[in-house]
């Protein structure tokens, strides 16, 4: 029984700070912002995304 214990409590710790890990993750991405060099405004539109008609095509190979 002791050597079950001892396994469920490390199992435990491990997912434990696996979690606090992920939390901590999920709130520096969702409040980091990445430092912008001096004089240059911040984008914030699509233009600069590619359009269907711009993106390279992905050529299948092998396909049935």
């Amino acid at each position: 029984m002791d050597g079950k214990k001892f396994a469920l409590t490390v199992v435990g710790i491990i997912v434990g700070v696996s979690l606090l890990i992920v939390v901590a993750m999920l709130l520096f991405f969702k409040y980091y912002e990445p430092k912008q060099p001096e004089g240059e405004p911040k984008t914030t539109d699509e233009s600069s995304l590619l359009t269907p008609a711009q993106a390279p095509t992905i050529i299948v190979l092998n396909s049935r």
